[in-house]
């Protein structure tokens, strides 16, 4: 485990984290997709109305947790997810989605973000969870990530940001217990 992941202690998100989780996924936005998405587009990037929305996912029981620095108590990053909401033919058929993953450009490539799959995942079977299915931007460096968790490439889909289109990825899991078991939930 890497320094950046042991100093990362991971727990369940509440409201009151809205506003540091829509901090972390701007700022993510921005060093993530650059050279994905047209940096006007990045630049112009600002917190707007996602902690409101952030606090009000989370405040309906919404699923998410946060990656908190031990040594600040700030938060380094989240991941959300729940049932499926994705209507396309190739990923319609899993029960579960990976929402969100965002974590500061600091922590990433540390193990952080596989512990915070770990808790989602976690979670999501102790809910009766068999599958799960994640879409993500293509050229977005993580996309890796999804494939050394075993997901696989299950189908591709454009979609728009700031006015512009872009492709997107979506990677399932069948299996969701033997994910959990790989990853040690």
């Amino acid at each position: 485990m890497s320094d950046t992941a042991a100093s990362a202690y991971i727990r369940r998100a509440r409201p009151a984290d809205a506003e540091t989780i829509a901090r972390v996924q701007v700022e993510s936005w921005k060093t993530t997709y650059r050279g994905v998405v047209a940096d006007d587009y990045l630049d112009a990037l600002t917190p707007g109305e996602r902690p409101e929305y952030w606090h009000g996912y989370l405040e309906r029981d919404g699923l998410g947790y946060v990656a908190e620095d031990v040594a600040t108590g700030a938060v380094v990053g989240f991941v959300t997810g729940g049932p499926n909401r994705r209507t396309e033919p190739y990923a319609a058929g899993f029960t579960a989605e990976l929402y969100a993953i965002y974590l500061l450009d600091a922590h990433q490539r540390g193990g952080t973000g596989t512990r915070l799959v770990r808790a989602l995942v976690g979670r999501l079977l102790e809910r009766g969870e068999r599958s799960m299915v994640v879409m993500v931007l293509d050229g977005n460096p993580s996309n890796a990530f999804y494939q050394r968790l075993g997901g696989r490439l299950l189908g591709s889909e454009p979609f728009e940001i700031g006015g512009a289109w872009y492709g997107g990825s979506a990677y399932g899991w069948d299996d969701l217990p033997a994910l959990g078991r790989r990853l040690g939930c």
